[in-house]
């Protein structure tokens, strides 16, 4: 199997050919001229089309690796039960194509039921460490529970230690995945805390023993590092560095796994040192180990782009380091951007990393980001995900930006059926037709143009992937079907009609034109949508006039994007039942940038309960929230400062008071945070939203939390302690 590895290496790394830059490079190999507005001074820029090594192939070069070290594994090493060896290849097998990342493999529930016939088989399963890591993989899968697939993992773990011969390339990944089911433990015991510092290092122990196998170094090194850089997002979070060393110490370990460690290692402790508040809230001590840890990530990383030009994922690494600290005297953002899709024309790290450079905040502009979405776009390389470049130029502009106005604009609605025609098109997309054409319709809904998204959604009918709304367009999709049905219904002139006054800032106007549709007459879609706005727009209405406005349970249900169950409303109060994870109500009027919230609320049982008020920003791309929540069990937070104690009443009143991108927080007349940051500058006119939120991961099975009142108001005067040159945030 490792033979055959090397041998498909050679063949897919012999394919690759190197083309020129787009932009011409001056001496010093940097791109003439401020790469931030390379559109603008040379709009005939192009990407490289040419063929070379494509994502597909890394994906076959990844399946191969897969089935290497689990079918191939086990095959060579494991215990074989007659009745049941075909089914053990069976599920290896499917969990290697779902393990190839962008190949259509194995869904979550093929998975599952592949292991039903393996799971407790009197001892067979637990013998062999390969067959209970591919079990606790369906049952994360299939979200099953933590015990059930902590249970395999330790017996997975357990054998890999006494079986030395399996790959510890794949060994390790079991030990990394009990760090991460452990890391989510709701309340955890000394015991919980000393089991993931033990399987920490032996993730740390066994990564780098892998990286010095040879299905690793003859060639699978571009296989093996998502893997890493992963878990130092996760498991290996506050030992990066460690996990460096580690690499560094072991004898045979790839160079260039090193060098990548070491690169993202140092740039992830330096932004930790740094801090993510802006650049005018960074202390002088975090700007200076900020700087001195990127400087040796820029060591490691153009180390690894030295021993491996072929290879994109250095250079890709390189755009953000250029782009952190612009005092450094190294090439352009452009430079290492046009470097890596050199390497391979649709390395997706590297088109995320530079439409990052383009954002505004780092010098960029709106246009620049559109500009290089049409790039990606005239590239047209449909076989591959670069014209989705385009999307999502769009999908940062309107949510990352707060630029909303883009869905306004003609060019975008005409970019996005090129793109979305195009893929569709191409046989390499043949695959995931649904997917796009949920895009498709979700893009024309968007853009108001709602007789094709209509169209597309009828066409897909269960087919459409509708959580494509919620993550790609944040918008749940119910709220979104009820908006184009009532668009395209017998009211349709109507509701855009409303829309529209709301678009141009007459909330009024659109409550009025709203309140003439007979909702008895209308149809199930119509009537949804319009009692959605119609409490959101008397929201919106009432804060306009000023005073307190009452949230009752019923304005809050009508306007709420929900998560998790429903929500139970007894004598007029809106109350939480207990259950796993949490839950929250997102209404849909835009209170603005500046108001007070005030809740009353009852705790049920105190000692368990997490009951808070959720300061929801989203639609951000990732939602951003900014939250504020009193538990039950005596503590406090306010977004990203620091959880404080503090003791409770089994009712409480919280007063949270936002002020732009800072916040009070006050509970029973008592402050506890002040001029708490929360974030949202540079957000444009993206509407700012309210959530109710239950954290109740540790909520007793026999307590109801209530919500007595809930009311908001916008804030005209600056409240105390949150003036612009108010006190430093605690």
């Amino acid at each position: 199997m490792i033979g055959m590895l090397r041998r498909m290496v050679a063949v897919l790394i012999a394919s690759v050919v190197v083309v020129g830059l787009s932009a011409d490079p001056g001496a010093d190999g940097t791109t003439a001229g401020d790469p931030a507005r390379l559109f603008a001074e040379n709009p005939g820029a192009r990407l490289p089309g040419d063929e070379g090594f494509l994502l597909r192939d890394l994906n076959r070069l990844a399946l191969e690796w897969n089935r290497a070290t689990l079918a191939g594994a086990y095959s060579t090493h494991g215990e074989r039960d007659p009745e049941r060896h075909e089914a053990a290849l069976t599920l290896l097998e499917l969990l290697a194509q779902h393990f190839s990342a962008k190949l259509p493999g194995a869904s979550a529930e093929e998975l599952t039921q592949a292991a039903l016939p393996l799971r407790d088989t009197d001892g067979f399963v637990q013998r062999d460490p390969i067959l209970c890591y591919a079990i606790s993989a369906t049952v994360s899968l299939a979200k099953a529970g933590e015990p059930d697939e902590l249970k395999y993992l330790d017996r997975a773990i357990e054998g890999f230690r006494e079986r030395p011969e399996y790959p510890r390339s794949r060994a390790w990944i079991a030990a990394d995945r009990a760090v991460e089911v452990l890391r989510r433990v709701a309340d955890p015991s000394p015991e919980d805390e000393r089991k993931r510092k033990e399987m920490q290092d032996l993730a740390i122990q066994w990564c780098a023993e892998g990286a010095a196998e040879e299905i690793v170094t003859a060639g699978g090194q571009r296989v093996y590092w998502p893997g890493m850089v992963s878990a130092l997002w996760r498991g290996f979070a506050g030992r990066e560095l460690d996990l460096h060393e580690a690499l560094a110490n072991q004898e045979g370990t790839d160079p260039w796994l090193v060098a990548m460690a070491g690169g993202c290692a140092h740039t992830r402790v330096g932004w930790k040192a740094r801090g993510g508040d802006f650049a005018y809230a960074v202390t002088e001590e975090g700007w200076e180990a900020f700087g001195e840890h990127l400087s040796q990530a820029r060591d490691y990383l153009e180390e690894a782009d030295q021993l491996h030009p072929e290879f994109p994922e250095a250079a890709a690494c390189m755009i953000t380091i250029e782009m952190a600290d612009p005092r450094m005297a190294g090439k352009s953002p452009r430079y290492w951007f046009d470097r890596a899709t050199a390497a391979q024309f649709d390395h997706g790290d590297a088109y995320t990393r530079y439409l990052r450079v383009l954002w505004p905040r780092w010098g960029g502009s709106i246009d620049e980001m559109l500009a290089f979405g049409v790039e990606c776009l005239d590239s047209g390389r449909f076989d591959t995900n670069v014209p989705r470049m385009c999307l999502e130029a769009v999908l940062e502009c309107a949510f990352g930006e707060g630029a909303v106005e883009v869905w306004d604009e003609p060019g975008t609605w005409d970019s996005l059926v090129r793109m979305c025609e195009g893929m569709l098109a191409d046989p390499a997309h043949a695959w995931e037709e649904a997917s796009l054409k949920t895009i498709y319709a979700a893009a024309a809904w968007r853009t108001g143009h709602y007789d094709v998204a209509r169209r597309h959604l009828e066409e897909l009918g269960e087919d459409a992937v509708t959580p494509t709304f919620h993550r790609e367009f944040s918008c749940i999709f119910p709220r979104a079907e009820a908006e184009i049905y009532a668009a395209t219904g017998e009211h349709g002139a109507t509701v855009r009609a409303a829309k529209a006054l709301y678009r141009a800032g007459d909330v009024q106007g659109a409550l009025t034109v709203l309140e003439g549709i007979p909702l008895g007459a209308a149809d199930e879609h119509t009537t949804t949508h319009v009692l959605h706005r119609l409490t959101a727009c008397s929201v919106e209405v009432g804060l306009a006039e000023g005073g307190w406005v009452s949230l009752t349970p019923d304005s809050l249900l009508a306007m709420a994007e929900r998560k998790g169950p429903p929500w139970v409303v007894e004598n007029g109060t809106l109350g939480v039942e207990p259950s796993t994870g949490w839950r929250s109500l997102t209404s849909h009027a835009d209170v603005g940038q500046r108001y007070e919230a005030r809740l009353d609320v009852e705790y049920g049982a105190l000692g368990t309960t997490a009951f808070g008020l959720g300061l929801n920003l989203s639609p951000g791309r990732p939602p951003r929230s900014a939250y504020a929540s009193v538990t039950g069990k005596g503590t406090a937070r306010l977004s990203q400062a620091t959880e404080r104690g503090l003791a409770v009443e089994p009712t409480s009143t919280i007063v949270v008071q936002v002020w732009d991108s800072r916040a009070n927080l006050e509970i029973d007349g008592e402050r506890v945070f002040t001029r708490a940051y929360i974030g949202g500058e540079g957000r444009g006119r993206l509407p700012n939203h309210i959530a109710l939120m239950m954290l109740n991961d540790i909520l007793d099975g026999n307590t109801t939390a209530w919500l007595w009142e809930a009311e908001i108001r916008r804030l005209t005067v600056c409240p105390e302690g949150l003036e612009p040159d108010g006190p430093p945030a605690p």
